[in-house]
């Protein structure tokens, strides 16, 4: 249980982080 929950919680941080790369790519962070 503790595994699947690392694996969610890191797979959440990558696609933050993406998400982040992307919107600082077009300018949208503040």
């Amino acid at each position: 249980m503790e595994k699947q929950f690392a694996q969610r919680l890191k797979s959440k941080s990558v696609k933050n982080a993406i998400v982040n790369s992307i919107a600082a790519d077009f300018n949208l962070t503040p």
